[in-house]
């Protein structure tokens, strides 16, 4: 499609008397003037409630035009930016748009060079949001600090439920951090670690936070080097986790007869 396309279906969507709810232009070429105008189209047609530009190239300016059109967009919930380039600019204009829009529900900015300044704008947001839902920063050369700001943000915040952080170079600090923030945290149901130099030793804090967690059901470690006996103990406590909990029947007194 390219940015002349992408152009062409900003002008539709400003025109239209049609109500779209999703708009999927994934893989399609399109670059900073076809985001320029797409944000343009959004701020003005306040129905659209997603927004799918995976795996174009829109960059930095691309990413702050459609951050600034979803900060104030009443009826906006999901955003997909995987790889695009956005670069830390762009990823902490998102975050300030969130501050603005606690709506959104579904963030998915995973490989997009956001690095760690990107990471902890996010964290920032993070704490504070409520109503996000899945958040997808896979492969986003985070960092120990971007991962550290984030388990901070998991200490407080009430709503995620799932968390992707693989491929970004967290190593134990960072692993350490997530684990004592899971000792906490009462909402988050995934979370993806993969390929990130944990270790057998950081691993082993998971199993530890996973005597007091109840809520987490699935939890990715592959590639970390951790042994197939950790492997198996965090499989042995999210099998509990996934339990369903005992039924509790009410006893009532006995019938006093008259």
């Amino acid at each position: 499609m390219g940015d002349e396309g992408a152009k062409q279906v900003a002008k539709a969507l400003m025109d239209s008397s049609t109500k779209v709810l999703k708009l999927n232009l994934n893989a399609n070429d399109i670059r900073c003037s076809g985001a320029l105008a797409l944000a343009k189209a959004i701020e003005t047609y306040q129905l659209l409630e997603a927004l799918y530009l995976d795996d174009n190239d829109i960059g930095r300016e691309g990413a702050l035009a459609i951050a600034k059109a979803i900060a104030t967009h009443e009826s906006f919930r999901r955003l997909y930016l995987y790889n695009n380039n956005i670069r830390r600019e762009g990823a902490a204009a998102i975050a300030e748009a969130l501050e603005i829009n606690q709506r959104v529900r579904m963030l998915y900015i995973h490989e997009n060079n956001i690095w760690t300044e990107g990471a902890v704008a996010i964290a920032k947001t993070l704490g504070t949001h409520q109503s996000l839902q899945q958040l997808y920063l896979d492969n986003n050369e985070i960092g120990t600090e971007g991962i550290v700001a984030i388990a901070k943000a998991l200490e407080t915040n009430q709503s995620l439920e799932w968390l992707y952080l693989s491929g970004n170079n967290i190593s134990r600090e960072g692993a350490i951090a997530i684990a004592k923030a899971l000792k906490i945290n009462r909402s988050l149901r995934r979370l993806f670690l993969h390929n990130n130099k944990i270790g057998r030793e950081c691993a082993a804090a998971f199993v530890q936070a996973l005597e007091t967690n109840r809520t987490l059901r699935e939890l990715y470690v592959g590639s970390n080097d951790i042994g197939s006996d950790v492997e198996a103990a965090i499989d042995e406590a999210l099998e509990r986790n996934r339990r369903p909990p005992p039924r509790r029947f009410r006893v009532r007194p006995n019938a006093v007869s008259r």
